[in-house]
């Protein structure tokens, strides 16, 4: 059908050619492959471009001008496989690139400037593939490292150097993932678990050292979920238990402690209550004594409080006669006082 048409409007007058073959080129852009190079004026052209972009294809190259290219990359940015080396420019090429990064692939070499490669980078770090290596300067990589959360996992590895590794963990330890394992030296593990204590997980196995444990525990005892298993980690977590019992206080790596380090506690428990009294509410009640119960209240009559009722006597209340506590109003405890609240946990007991 089309070709008919075109062919009747070859043979008009060239005021109604051009109206016809633009009404033809509306409908579809593409049929601008059936009208001869000569015939194609540059309203016809813009006409097809402006209809699909991919009708660049079929431009004579004297019509391709910077609007035509304009405006077939405006409607179609595939269309950019069709302009010919010689009618490439930077600014068709940054123009292409903002509104798909991918174009970076079909780009001449010779074209990729470093604005080009970034305006593409910041679009899609991925695209850095497309780039020779040749050009990823040390630049391009503290670009990706500034713009992109892991894009550095697209670089050849042979260009990242202990440099880079330090300058990407700092940024984002996530990236640790993506590193050459004989560039993850000390200093470059450190870097990244000041960042977080979480990147010892992704650090491989052999370099997983006691100093890197005892650093990341300092920083972030919560890495135990990571290590309580690795056989350098236990001692140094057993050591942290002891100097550090508010770790007692949190829910997970309480369960990992009873669960693993249980004998830590057992043998320990009356170092641990003495340094911190209030760890008593946190000690599983199978391994808590009067006598523990009578330390954590001396060292601290506010104690009292954490004890669980059914634990508690008259003898440990009156430790804490003269001090105020919370479950009464912070009221002073009298020899009376305690008498009652002994008499009221005995009732609460029964029930």
């Amino acid at each position: 059908m089309y070709i008919e048409l075109i062919q009747m409007a070859l043979k008009q007058e060239p005021d109604i050619k051009e109206q016809m073959l633009t009404m033809i080129i509306n409908k579809d852009g593409l049929q601008l492959k059936n009208i001869p190079a000569v015939e194609q004026t540059n309203k016809i052209i813009e006409a097809a471009l402006k209809q699909n972009g991919l009708a660049l294809e079929h431009v004579p190259l004297l019509m391709m001008n910077e609007k035509v290219l304009e405006i077939a990359i405006n409607k179609n940015v595939n269309s950019f496989i069709y302009i010919p080396k010689e009618k490439i420019s930077n600014k068709i090429i940054k123009m292409s690139v903002k509104i798909s990064p991918y174009v970076l692939e079909y780009v001449p070499e010779e074209n990729m400037t470093d604005d080009i490669i970034k305006e593409a980078l910041l679009k899609d770090a991925k695209v850095i593939i497309f780039v020779p290596e040749k050009k990823i300067t040390k630049e391009i990589l503290i670009f990706i490292i500034n713009n992109s959360n892991t894009g550095l996992r697209f670089v050849p590895k042979n260009l990242i150097t202990e440099e880079i590794a330090k300058l990407a963990v700092f940024k984002n330890w996530h990236i640790l993932e993506y590193i050459a394992e004989d560039l993850i030296t000390e200093e470059v593990i450190k870097i990244a678990i000041k960042n977080s204590s979480f990147a010892i997980k992704l650090l491989p196995k052999n370099k997983i050292t006691e100093k890197i444990i005892k650093l990341a525990l300092e920083i972030n005892p919560v890495v135990i979920t990571f290590i309580y298993k690795n056989p350098i980690a236990n001692k140094l977590i057993e050591k942290y238990i002891l100097s550090n019992p508010i770790i007692l206080t949190f829910p997970l790596l309480r369960e990992i402690i009873y669960k693993n380090f249980i004998n830590v506690i057992r043998d320990n428990i009356k170092n641990l209550v003495e340094k911190r009294p209030y760890v008593i509410e946190y000690i599983p009640k199978n391994l808590i004594t009067e006598e523990i119960l009578k330390l954590a209240v001396e060292k601290n009559p506010l104690a009292v409080e954490l004890i669980p009722p059914d634990l508690i006597t008259e003898e440990i209340l009156k430790l804490s006669v003269g001090h105020k506590i919370k479950k009464n109003g912070y009221v002073n405890l009298s020899e009376d006082k305690v008498k009652e609240m002994f008499e009221s946990m005995k009732k609460r007991k029964l029930s």
